[in-house]
């Protein structure tokens, strides 16, 4: 077997959900190795306030508002960046991270890999289930079709399988955005 000459790039979108948490701590306590990099990617989706823009006196509002919620998600992100730094700089991961503003995450995400020629992807996978997946898609399925290097999602809890479905055929009610 070869010896690992050098160093990995890794790429792992993060958000604020416990699952890039997971995600993290899952690459921390399996496959972290010396001389890693770390690749923290956010994805802000850009904030419109409306579908359809009209010259009136109301415009500079509608601008103002799209830039005051576009100032706020860069402020959030570069927290959110800041916050995965330091968790890593404290378990001895070096990490970098990478802002993107698009509103195709899985797309933005396969182009940054290449961009930084990364060796792999790491990704938390919220368990939305099979039917929410097909109608809405999902970040993670669109990586693992389209990057053109390994893709590890780590899944959630099995717990959460069973709240998902529950939540599904209406017998309790969770939003698995919270979680």
């Amino acid at each position: 077997m070869a010896e690992n000459v050098g160093h990995r790039s890794i790429i792992m979108p993060i958000d604020s959900s416990d699952h890039s948490l997971r995600a993290f701590e899952w690459y921390q306590s399996n496959i972290k190795q010396s001389g890693d990099i770390l690749i923290l990617v956010h994805i802000v989706e850009p904030q419109y306030a409306t579908s359809v823009i009209s010259i009136s006196d109301s415009f500079k509002f509608k601008i103002d508002d799209m830039d005051s919620k576009m100032d706020s998600a860069s402020k959030k992100a570069k927290e959110l960046i800041e916050k995965y730094t330091k968790l890593a700089e404290k378990e001895g991961i070096h990490a970098k991270g990478i802002i993107n503003v698009d509103n195709k995450a899985g797309d933005a995400i396969v182009k940054i890999t290449l961009d930084n020629k990364a060796s792999m992807i790491i990704i938390g996978n919220r368990g939305i289930g099979t039917i929410r997946r097909t109608i809405l898609g999902s970040t993670s399925d669109y990586i693992l079709s389209h990057a053109n290097v390994p893709v590890i999602i780590v899944p959630p809890p099995k717990w959460l399988h069973w709240i998902a479905w529950f939540a599904c055929i209406g017998l309790v009610d969770f939003n698995l955005n919270n979680m």
